[in-house]
This record gives C-alpha cells, sequence and structure tokens, in this order.
C-alpha cells in the first residue's frame, strides 16, 4: 500500500489548537512530547487500579471468543502491578459502523506496541465498548450508493424501548441476516463477497445482542494483536465500578459545578464549547424500566430525582451498593470512570472526544486525577485506483478534493459546457419580456387597478415557461455529457460522501467485500504518526 501524509488541519479550532500546542493548559499533558509519557507512567505508578479485577473480568468477558496466544498474554499483562493501558472506545455501530472505528482501533494496537518498546513495561490495548448507550439510531444503520446516490440503510428492530441500553437490545437474527444481505447487494458481487457474508451469519448467529454482534466483528478482526475489549454495560464489570460509583455520586454535585466554569473559561477563549449539562444534572443515569433516566439534584427538596423516580441521597449510595447495573454513566462521568478504573497511559479520541475532554479538566482534579495524555486517532482515506484515475483525468489532486470536493469543479466544468450565446439569447429575451408585460401593467392599471394582480400572475407564468426552456437546455447538456459529469460525482461519492470525511460515513465492509479481509491487517502493518495529518492510503 501507498501512503501520502497531508497536513489538513481540523475545521475544529479546539482540536487544531490543541494539536498545534497551542492550548495544552486544558489539558495535564502534551501528548507530542515524548517525555509527557513518562511523567505520565509515574503518576500511574503512585495510584492504586483494579488490575487484577478487571483482567478477571475481561478473560470471562472474552471467553466467548475464540482466544488466541496473544489475548491471554494481553490478559496476564494486564494483572501486572507496572503495566498500563493505551484505551479507546465507541459505540456498537452495526457492522462496526463509520471507518473510523477500525481507525481508532488501529491507532490504539499500534500506539500500545510503539510505548511499550519505549518504556519498557507492559502496556495493553483496550477498546472500551459503549454498550450502555441508548441511542439506538446512532448505531442501526451504515451508508450506500444506491442509484448514483448516497443513502442511509437502516436495520429496525420490530420492538424496541426507546432509551433501552444497546447491549440489552435482543437481535432478531434472520431479520438482521436479510439486512446484511441487502447491503451487500447494494456493494456489488466478487470474488469474497459469499465467505464474507458467510463470516457475517456466523458471527449474527452466535450474539444475543448489537454489542456481541459489534465484539465478534472486531474480535475476528483484531485477536492476533492481543486486543481486549469490555463492554461498559456487563452486570460484572459494574460490580467493580459500584464504589467508584458511590465517589462519583458523592461528588456529583460538584463535578456539574465545575464543568461549567470549565466551559466559561473555554468561551471566554473563544472556544465553543461540547457538552450540554443542566445545572442540576448529577451526570449519572439510573435504569428504570428498561429505559436509562438521567438523575437530577432537586434542591428545593433535598432528593434525586428522574423520569418516574426519585431517592433521597441515602437510597441512591444504597441501590449502588446493592445493584449498581442499574447505574451508568454519562459523557461526563464516563471518562472519570475510565480513569478510576484503568492505568491509562493515552487515551486514543476522535476530534469530538478531543473537544469534550477539554471541559473534564476540574472534574478530573476533583479526585486527584488527571487527564491522560490524549492522542488524535490516525485520520485516513482510502483511495481506489478507479478513483485515482478518474481524478488524473480531470486533473483533481487528492488534496484539494479532500478538503473542497468536487462539486465546485465539477459546477465551473458544467458552465464550460454551456453555450453563453444561447444563455445570453435567452435572458435578453426574458428582460425583453419582462419590459413589455411593465408596459401592459401601466396600461391596465390605468384603466383598472384591479386588473394588476391577473397581470403580475400572467408575467410570473411566462417568465416561469422561460426558465423551464432555460432549464431543459441544461438537461440536454447534462444528458449528452453524461458519463463526463458522474466522474466527478464517483470521486465525490468515494472521498467526500454527503461532504463528509470517507471515515465518517462508510463502512469498512464496502472494502473488506471488494479488497478482502487481508485490507485490515495491511493497514495495521503502515507505520502511521499521531500528528492530526491525514493519511491517504491507496488501494
Amino acid at each position: 500500500m501507498e501512503i501520502n501524509c497531508i497536513p489538513i488541519q481540523s475545521g475544529n479550532e479546539m482540536v487544531r489548537d490543541y494539536i498545534n500546542g497551542r492550548n495544552t493548559a486544558f489539558y495535564h499533558y502534551d501528548f507530542r512530547k515524548k517525555e509527557a509519557f513518562i511523567h505520565r507512567l509515574e503518576d500511574i505508578q503512585n495510584r492504586e487500579y483494579p488490575r487484577k479485577e478487571l483482567a478477571n473480568h475481561i478473560l470471562t468477558y472474552m471467553s466467548r471468543f475464540p482466544l488466541t496466544e496473544n489475548t491471554y498474554r494481553s490478559i496476564e499483562k494486564l494483572k501486572r502491578e507496572d503495566s498500563v493501558v493505551v484505551i479507546s472506545g465507541q459505540q456498537a455501530g452495526l457492522l462496526t459502523g463509520p471507518l473510523y472505528t477500525i481507525h481508532k482501533i488501529i491507532s490504539t494496537i499500534q500506539l500500545a506496541i510503539e510505548k511499550e518498546k519505549e518504556l519498557g513495561v507492559p502496556v495493553v490495548p483496550i477498546f472500551w465498548i459503549a454498550g450502555e448507550d441508548h441511542d439506538l439510531h446512532e448505531v442501526n444503520h451504515v451508508y450506500v450508493l444506491e442509484n448514483e446516490k448516497v443513502m442511509k440503510k437502516s436495520f429496525r428492530p420490530t420492538i424496541f424501548t426507546e432509551k433501552k441500553m444497546v447491549s440489552k437490545i435482543n437481535l432478531e437474527q434472520e431479520k438482521l441476516i436479510e439486512w446484511v444481505e441487502s447491503v451487500f447487494e447494494s456493494y456489488g458481487e466478487t470474488k469474497y463477497t459469499n465467505n464474507v457474508l458467510q463470516l457475517l451469519k456466523n458471527k449474527i448467529n452466535e450474539s444475543e445482542t448489537f454489542t456481541d454482534f459489534f465484539a465478534h466483528i472486531i474480535h475476528y478482526f483484531f485477536e492476533k494483536y492481543g486486543l481486549l475489549m469490555i463492554d461498559s454495560a456487563h452486570p460484572q464489570l459494574r460490580q467493580i465500578e459500584e464504589p467508584y460509583f458511590a465517589e462519583i455520586f458523592e461528588k456529583s454535585i460538584t463535578i456539574t459545578e465545575k464543568l461549567l466554569l470549565r466551559q466559561k473559561a473555554l468561551s471566554s477563549k473563544g472556544y465553543p464549547t461540547t457538552i450540554e449539562s443542566d445545572p442540576s444534572s448529577i451526570q449519572l443515569f439510573y435504569e428504570h424500566l428498561d429505559e436509562r433516566v438521567l438523575l437530577h439534584y432537586d434542591a428545593k427538596n433535598d432528593m434525586y430525582i428522574g423520569k418516574g423516580v426519585s431517592f433521597t441521597k441515602e437510597e441512591i449510595l444504597k441501590e449502588i451498593h446493592t445493584h449498581p447495573d442499574k447505574f451508568s454513566n454519562n459523557v461526563v462521568t464516563r471518562p472519570i470512570m475510565q480513569e478510576m478504573l484503568f492505568p491509562t497511559l493515552a487515551f486514543i479520541a476522535g476530534p469530538g472526544e478531543m473537544s469534550y475532554w477539554a471541559e473534564l479538566k476540574d472534574a478530573f482534579e476533583l479526585f486527584g486525577m488527571k487527564i491522560p495524555p490524549v492522542v488524535p486517532r490516525i485520520n485516513i482515506t482510502l483511495l481506489e485506483r478507479n478513483i485515482e484515475s478518474l481524478m488524473n483525468e480531470i486533473g483533481l489532486s487528492v488534496e484539494e478534493t479532500l478538503i473542497e470536493g468536487t462539486m465546485k469543479k465539477k459546477s465551473e466544468f458544467f458552465q464550460s459546457l454551456k453555450s453563453e450565446e444561447l444563455d445570453m439569447f435567452i435572458e435578453n429575451k426574458r428582460k425583453e419580456m419582462i419590459d413589455i408585460y411593465q408596459s401592459i401593467v401601466e396600461e391596465v392599471n390605468s384603466f383598472d387597478r384591479g386588473l394588476n394582480g391577473v397581470v403580475q400572475k400572467n408575467l410570473e407564468f411566462v417568465t416561469s415557461q422561460i426558465d423551464y426552456l432555460k432549464k431543459k437546455v441544461e438537461d440536454s447538456i447534462k444528458l449528452k455529457n453524461k458519463v463526463a459529469l458522474q466522474r466527478f460525482d464517483r470521486i465525490q461519492h468515494s472521498i467526500k460522501p454527503l461532504n463528509s470525511w470517507q471515515e465518517r460515513v462508510w463502512n469498512v465492509f464496502y472494502y473488506i467485500n471488494k479488497y478482502g479481509e487481508s485490507i485490515i491487517h495491511d493497514l495495521m502493518m503502515i507505520p502511521f504518526e499521531y500528528n492530526g495529518h491525514h493519511y491517504v492510503v491507496k488501494l
């Protein structure tokens, strides 16, 4: 694979400044400096973590998969008192969701390998599956290309509770298999299709929930690299988290205060904030009637309330102790819980995560903790040969296409095909018609002003017919030059779908279906750097 690193600046000002080292004061470490990881290692060594409990839980959780020697080795590493982890996480998207999920995992594994060599301590790659998330609409779809348009193809369970944790939504296996087959129909049949489809059918039949299906696929592709996974909604993990939930709850009001103050500080520097929080929120969810309910503090009555529930402080602490599985974190407390559980050497983050973690510095300090080095995940665009050939034919550069897309160039090309003389002739006749009607308006108004509206409507009709004729001329040009114009669309759909980054729209199985599953391992072999730049990988 040929790669090209392009220094494209993030459109997110917070992320751009962080990567360039201009706002590191909002974090505790500067990920660009090697000594930051040495200092982080020293800080980790001064704290206690439930390493053995986590290792035993992960072994139990992952025993459903065929475990490799490298998986067992990672679990044994995690048990060691000097172990650290590189961690990332994502929701359990169908077929693994957008490409950036794969890019996060590659980033996590590669950085763990790199830092283990540099620091001489065991570094374990961990992937945190956000199974406690309840927004099914964020994980139940992929995008496909149908009739030359990018379309969202969603899977809708027959019955589901609106705010039910994804890890508790059962798969309808036959229905999901039909959905997967319809996705692959849009991809087109290749020499890999039958094997890939059979693999996915097997994984569906081995899975009970959305999270199971996601985890089965991720483990299949990354088991040889010793990647460990956790499901944040797993009841056994909740037991380990129980004392941390109690600690978070005890400081919940202050957490929110610290968050809001930090957001004010960021706003004063001109940075937009990401996390939306009510001042009364305690940043924890409680599961009630299969739905996640966000809890708030009612200061007037000194009660903790949510939809259909209310607790005293003592009742919540008792409930945390007896039923920790009913509690879950939100966007504010999840990073804090992660830091309490894992000796985190580095957190691999996407642009959104880099932004909102900056809002949590004071909340971390409230617990005597520091935000770990937040390392930007690798950004990748996969460039297919046929797309590269089209770009060369048109004269488009990769960088230009990544930044602007092709629609501007397509418009310029279309304008070059049009007849200026015909356009000018039609436009002049349109103006003449308007002038004629203006004189008619004056005459009619002198006779009967009540007819003015009729004349105006008649003018609108006549000019609309001229506009219609002009559009039909344009349609004729488009039809005659359909193949040439479609080149721009094909490039746009591949490189800048929905005018977004490829990794935010397309799913990895489009590429696996076309190039085989070895594409994952080929990407793993590329020596990426964590510089926030954009990598173009030619297939």
